[in-house]
């Protein structure tokens, strides 16, 4: 998992030459130290540790950083918003739960594995036949 802290809200770095982009960007906007900051964290890292270079993942603290919370239009925390890939989606509060998470990211195991290899459609090949 590629975590940045994200100075002033921009985006993170490119990646090293040679490490590959990541796949699947996730960025979670939180507020104060909080169960509910911690429980989002949590999941968030069970969520990519099967598979750490098919995402990076930004925490950006509003407090912080609320021109980035503004530009997002963030007006509750924690959310958390998957950029990429398209379509942008986005939770809202209760992060705590780590399969309704995935779930409402559309972050399936086939999703990250083709995004990793380098596909994005994770149906079969045409039938070259047809």
């Amino acid at each position: 998992m590629k975590t940045s802290p994200s100075p002033a809200g921009q985006p993170a770095p490119p990646p090293a030459p040679g490490a590959g982009p990541a796949r699947v960007r996730l960025t979670l906007f939180v507020g104060e130290a909080s169960a509910a900051t911690d429980a989002a964290v949590a999941t968030l890292r069970r969520l990519v540790e099967d598979q750490p270079d098919a995402f990076e993942l930004r925490i950006i603290d509003v407090h912080r950083q609320p021109e980035a919370a503004e530009r997002h239009r963030v007006i509750a925390t924690p959310t958390l918003i998957r950029e990429l890939p398209p379509p942008v989606r986005r939770i809202i509060g209760d992060l705590s739960r780590h399969e309704r998470v995935r779930v409402a990211l559309d972050l399936t195991a086939d999703l990250a594995e083709n995004l990793t290899r380098g596909t994005q459609d994770p149906s079969p090949d045409p039938d070259p036949e047809a």
